[in-house]
């Protein structure tokens, strides 16, 4: 029966009765649980190109390796001796136990960390890698082991408390001898799958790179050789604006020189090239919004923040409101459904259009509001903000030191390069269908990858419900003689720990391991 004493991961066992021979214990008992530390960063001395290999979580946040020898950084003697790290031996399993809880490797060498690990220095008889093996099947219940309000973490005390179900030694390397030969082709099959949405990211900065210059329809103008410029549609917008006896830009202001880098050469001769803010409807130019919206206000006015649309995605559900007499003081802002959205500091960039439901909301100082010109198509104006072109020169533009923006008389006189309509609409419907394509391939990715993480998670949840490979309780059976089952050997391991004299082991393995130095 289990040891209802001990924390239990919920899920990982089936039933009461353990494989035979098992036992659950904690991590106390198995191994000496070790701490790190850091020395000073301020004193160069203090780290070495060729010193004692010392490992951060960092270094294991894209390690898919089961042994690990160095991190970035290694640890010069002073920066050793000036630390609290502590050198461990070959075999050694390393934990983080903070920012985050859970990364996982084994020691190939002797090795020392920083202060975000805690580490297990195992005891004869019980397998790194068996240990190795347990540590990620369980690592949702080491997540909610953590305590902490600034971070959660894993304190050496909770460490030692780390449930472990233990196998008799020569089962716990069949284990973790099977779990490798079948791994590595979910691990692979995980790895290649982590490398798509990269490759996603760069088709679709290709798609709109090729939709804005003018390359994704080329075909299209060959076919339509008579199709009225660009040209004639901005003088179309232009001479609306003068008709009106509005002006289209707003207050007059100095623009980053940076923001014109765009020439005709670089479009096709049927297009245009027009400042954003001749491309605007004519009494609402580009303009920013609240300075000071104040606390959030139940049943007062939305405004939009540069936080509520990350990746160019609008979250409706996160808006805050502020009160009716600020948004007064700002109606110059205020927005109608279909506007554009960019956010010009902090991350500048971003883009979003406004939903319908939000006809009368306001934004922050930290978004500009686009309202793009009937005669437009506001999906191409959206997919051209978010292009290569747009956004390198919205980078160009950003100014500051503390928080870092792009003025608005900058986002202004943004050029935009401006197909015929028709050729407009045939671009976004173009794009669209590519962007689609690209989307429906995230999903596929999505179920993918849970698929692969499922599969890792059976296997290892398989390998530890002793059905993985024969227990060594069966095999005694088979071939009718004794073994030392897991309660054996944690008594083994307690009588050894007993007759041990000070230093303690920790300091022993670390003065063995500096003498090899």
């Amino acid at each position: 029966m289990i040891d209802t004493r001990i924390e239990i991961p919920e899920g990982i066992l089936p039933t009461d009765d353990l494989p035979g021979g098992w036992t659950l214990t904690t991590a106390g008992s198995i191994a000496d649980v070790v701490g790190g530390g850091t020395p000073k960063s301020s004193e160069p001395g203090n780290f070495s190109e060729a010193g004692h290999p010392w490992i951060t979580p960092a270094d294991l946040s894209r390690f898919r390796e089961l042994y690990i020898r160095r991190g970035r950084r290694d640890l010069s003697e002073k920066g050793l001796r000036s630390s609290s790290a502590v050198i461990m031996p070959a075999g050694t399993v390393l934990m983080s136990s903070r920012a985050p809880i859970g990364y996982v490797a084994i020691a190939a060498n002797d090795v020392c960390t920083n202060q975000g690990f805690k580490s297990f220095v195992c005891a004869s008889g019980i397998n790194p890698e068996f240990v190795y093996f347990w540590l990620r099947l369980i690592t949702p219940h080491l997540e909610q082991m953590g305590s902490g309000s600034t971070f959660t973490e894993i304190s050496g005390s909770r460490a030692k408390e780390i449930p472990i179900l233990l196998a008799p030694t020569c089962e716990q390397q069949r284990i973790a001898a099977q779990i490798k030969r079948i791994l590595p082709t979910t691990d692979c099959a995980r790895d290649h799958l982590s490398r798509v949405p990269a490759i996603l990211k760069r088709f679709r900065q290709a798609v709109l790179a090729a939709a804005c210059s003018g390359r994704l329809t080329a075909d299209w103008r060959a076919e339509h050789p008579t199709i009225e410029s660009g040209r004639t549609l901005a003088e179309c917008i232009r001479k609306s604006h003068v008709e009106q006896g509005l002006g289209h830009g707003g207050q007059a202001a100095t623009p980053t020189e940076d923001v014109h880098n765009v020439t005709q050469d670089e479009i096709p001769d049927t297009w245009a090239l027009e400042e954003l803010k001749v491309l605007c409807q004519p009494g609402r130019s580009i303009t920013y919004g609240i300075l000071k919206p104040g606390p959030d206000v139940s049943g007062g006015i939305p405004y939009i923040r540069v936080a509520d649309f990350p990746n160019n995605r609008l979250k409706v559900e996160g808006i805050r409101r502020t009160t009716k007499q600020i948004a007064d003081m700002y109606r110059r802002s205020a927005l109608c459904g279909g506007d554009l959205l960019l956010s010009i500091r902090g991350t500048a960039g971003r883009v979003c259009r406004v939903p319908a439901q939000l006809d009368g909301a306001n934004i922050t100082q930290d978004t500009a509001r686009i309202s793009v010109h009937r005669e437009l198509s506001s999906d191409y104006i959206e997919f051209y903000l978010q292009s290569p072109s747009a956004q390198k020169r919205l980078e160009a533009a950003m100014k500051g030191v503390a928080v870092r923006g792009v003025n608005i008389g900058d986002v202004r006189v943004l050029q935009v390069a401006l197909p015929p309509r028709v050729e407009q609409d045939e671009i976004v419907r173009r794009v669209d269908a590519l962007l689609k394509f690209a989307e429906a391939i995230e999903q596929h990715l999505l179920k993918a990858t849970a698929q692969a993480d499922k599969l890792t998670q059976s296997i290892l949840s398989k390998a530890f419900r002793g059905e993985l490979v024969p227990t060594e309780a069966e095999l005694a059976r088979r071939e009718g003689r004794e073994y030392e089952p897991a309660s054996v050997l944690l008594e083994r391991i307690k009588k050894e720990r007993l007759t041990e004299t000070k230093p303690s082991r920790t300091k022993r393995n670390m003065r063995k391991a500096r003498a090899h130095v």
